[in-house]
Parts: structure tokens; sequence; C-alpha cells
């Protein structure tokens, strides 16, 4: 298999195809979770779960701009900012971090409910993104039923290969086979 292997999306590939952004994926849904645990309603799953943060995360989450991370928190709020955050003034930048509208999303992890985990913030929304949020940016339709707890159900879109990276994979090898 060639490696790197050639630009699907943006500016600089072949077709220049525009890269499917956040707002893409979730801009459509409602702006709050409408549950608290994954339950089914008309033949449709609804995941779009809330958390319920304390007073404290609210606060952090509002301090943080689209796009923005920790090191923003830091700036303009180091009263909020844990003491082991201002201890490390250098590494990680997406704990804490809050998505774009305008982007491509990065890498859905198990624990995307927890955004000092990842750039897991709503770009908006003070909060943290919901199991639908996270499973549309994994590419699952919204017609794939999940099964389990909400915290299983956050393992199995956090560790799945995205089904429509699986299908390019699968296309490209289907490709080079004689």
């Amino acid at each position: 298999m060639p490696w790197p292997p050639t630009r699907t999306h943006g500016e600089s590939s072949l077709l220049a195809r525009p890269f499917r952004t956040v707002r893409d994926a979730i801009g459509d849904l409602p702006p709050l979770p409408t549950t608290d645990d994954p339950v089914m309603r008309n033949g449709k799953q609804d995941l779009h779960i809330r958390r319920n943060p304390r007073g404290t995360s609210l606060e952090r989450y509002r301090a943080i701009p689209e796009g923005g991370n920790r090191f923003d928190l830091q700036r303009s709020r180091p009263d909020l900012t844990p003491p082991c955050w201002l201890n490390k003034p250098t590494g990680t930048t997406d704990v804490m971090g809050r998505l774009w509208w305008g982007r491509p999303a990065y890498t859905i992890r198990t624990e995307f409910y927890k955004p000092e985990k990842g750039r897991y913030l709503h770009p908006k929304q003070h909060r943290p993104i919901t199991h639908r949020e996270a499973a549309r940016l994994q590419t699952f339709p919204d017609d794939f039923i999940f099964e389990g707890t909400k915290i299983e159900i956050a393992r199995q879109i956090g560790n799945a290969v995205p089904p429509m990276l699986a299908a390019a994979i699968a296309r490209h090898v289907a490709g080079l086979l004689p």
C-alpha cells in the first residue's frame, strides 16, 4: 500500500473535496441534550445524553472559547485551574479543549463525555459532547443501535473504527486485489 496515502479531502487533495466539519456532523441536533440515559423513542435510540456538571466545571467550560483549551482557562481564570495544570505549563493541548464548528473533529476516545480527557467540549454550548454527537463524529448513522449502559456505549463509540473510514479502507484494499 502506498504510504503516506493520497489525501482525499482538503484544498491540497486531488479532488479538493471539503472536510466533514463538526457542524456538518452535529449541527442539526438540538443544542441541549435530551435524556439522562440511553433510551428508545419511536424506534430510535436517544443518545443525546446530558451530564450533570458541578458549578465549578460549568465556570471552566464558560472560560474556554471555541477552539480553546486548558491554557485559555489558565490565562483567563487561573482561580479555576487545577493546580496540576498550573504546575505544568506545557504539554497536552487538547485537554479541556473545545471543538471548532468549521473543522473536522479530533479523535473520539472512550471517555469523550469527560472534557478533562481531551477536546470534547461542544463548540458553542457550555457542555461536553453527548453520546449521539460522538457517534456522529465517528460517522455512525443515527439508526445504529448500541447496546449496554451509557459507559459501555461510550466505549463502543470510542473504540470503534469509524464506519466511513472502514468503508474507505475496504474499497482501497478491494481495488488492490486481482
